[in-house]
């Protein structure tokens, strides 16, 4: 039976196996935690019996809950042989520390996530109003510029006075302009709108180069790490 003396109050305490070497040992007497060295072996009397081994009780540790962390089982178990023997088997001071450091952070860490979502969208509230206000204007004035061109086809129609080819030419080239600008303010405000909910990244992104020299912010804000991560969370959770 190995032996091993407090270093304290030099009390000597006997176990029944061996402790692996590293562990610690605490004295009863004192409560002072050592290194387990071992100073000798208790022989064992030969001529007396054996006595009736006691049933096995179940220790503790063994119905540990399934989401404990390495290093809380490992002070769970310390704290188990504590109580069955006078004197356990402790943690060393780096293992003490992860432990504390688990149960201060890592498991309210695991337990709340904190979406990037909502910080994302608060950044791109503002580029995203610039853009759609970018937008309106533009759809409008594309709007006017239609009417401008299709004004001398539906008012000068009864005056039977015809307009040259050129002039049809100019007309036609100012409609379709107008057309144009009406499709540019359209893409514009549906890639603010994506760049408000963080619904698509690329669509963002046409919106806000389509809308220069008002995008300019919106790419700004695009280029974030926070909006960037909002995002990739946002598409996480569809795929999902």
């Amino acid at each position: 039976m190995p032996l091993y003396r407090c270093p304290e109050c030099k009390t000597t305490l006997k176990k029944k196996e061996p402790v692996e070497p590293g562990k610690k040992l605490k004295c009863p007497k004192c409560a002072t935690i050592f290194a387990a060295k071992p100073i000798a072996e208790e022989p064992e009397p030969a001529s007396t019996p054996k006595a009736a081994t006691p049933p096995k009780v179940e220790k503790k540790s063994e119905n540990l809950p399934q989401n404990l962390t390495e290093a809380q089982i490992k002070i769970r178990k310390a704290m188990a042989e504590e109580e069955e023997e006078s004197a356990g088997v402790y943690l060393t001071k780096h293992e003490v520390e992860k432990v504390l450091e688990d149960v201060n952070y890592g498991s309210l860490r695991d337990k709340y996530f904190k979406s990037k979502k909502g910080p994302a969208m608060a950044m791109t509230i503002k580029a995203s109003n610039y853009l759609i206000f970018w937008g309106v204007i533009l759809g409008i004035l594309g709007l006017a510029t239609i009417v401008f061109a299709a004004w001398p086809y539906i008012f000068d129609s009864g005056t039977g006075k015809r307009m040259s080819r050129s002039e049809n030419v100019y007309q036609i080239i100012v409609g379709s302009s107008g057309f144009l600008c009406m499709i540019v303010a359209t893409i514009i405000c549906w890639g603010a709108s994506k760049l408000q909910n963080l619904e698509s990244y690329v669509l963002a992104w046409i919106g806000a180069i389509l809308g220069l020299p008002v995008g300019v912010y919106a790419i700004y804000i695009l280029t974030r790490p926070e909006v960037k991560e909002g995002f990739e969370e946002v598409a996480e959770g569809e795929v999902q």
